[in-house]
């Protein structure tokens, strides 16, 4: 896996590549996550360079947005100042989101490279659901906010953005303990509040 990414990676000059992955669960079945359909995409993936614009439908993915389906180039990550941020929980979305959106030149190398084995067991998020580290969420969303203003993005990827937002907070304040659930959603509504969204505006989007 190492040595054909670090080849493909050599060869076009990128600052990350993508590459595909496969979900085993415990029922036996498994799921395969194709970053591009050959069948919708008739490209030569050998030597072909883009950047976000041409997977803006999978800068924030649940299924793709994630960094262990990414090889990445030290010199892009260290000359950008991408890191993980110091969150108990969701630190890898940030880091995922800034160098898609950073990277001015990503490739694709169809392979299969990382096997995910999806349980059932307690992980690190599962234990903290529903619990106040949970409420965490708020701050990621806070720091992808403030970055795409930063990049002058906001307007282009609002509509994806609040989706995606809208999406996560809704799930995490249903599975919030009833402790702190009013707590939680008065910081999610503070959150729309400060992008300018109120209650009756979401009948827009």
């Amino acid at each position: 896996m190492c040595e054909s990414l670090y080849d493909f990676a050599k060869n076009l000059d990128v600052d990350l590549i993508l590459f595909d992955n496969v979900w085993h669960r415990e029922d036996s079945i498994t799921t395969e996550f194709v970053h591009f359909n050959k069948e919708d995409y008739k490209q030569d993936f050998n030597n072909l360079i883009f950047d976000y614009k041409l997977i803006k439908d999978k800068i924030f993915s649940g299924y793709f947005g994630v960094i262990w389906t990414k090889f990445y180039k030290s010199a892009f990550i260290k000359e950008k100042n991408i890191h993980f941020p110091s969150h108990k929980l969701y630190n890898d979305i940030e880091f995922h989101i800034k160098s898609i959106i950073l990277a001015k030149n990503i490739s694709y190398c169809p392979r299969i490279f990382y096997h995910y084995n999806k349980s059932d067991h307690e992980s690190l998020q599962t234990s903290y659901r529903g619990k106040k580290e949970a409420m965490v969420f708020y701050d990621v969303a806070v720091g992808i906010r403030d970055f795409l203003s930063e990049q002058n993005l906001m307007e282009e990827l609002k509509i994806d953005f609040l989706d995606f937002t809208f999406e996560n907070f809704i799930l995490k304040l249903t599975e919030m303990s009833k402790d702190f659930k009013q707590d939680y959603f008065l910081k999610i509504k503070s959150f729309f509040e400060s992008m300018g969204i109120y209650p009756n505006d979401f009948d827009k989007y």
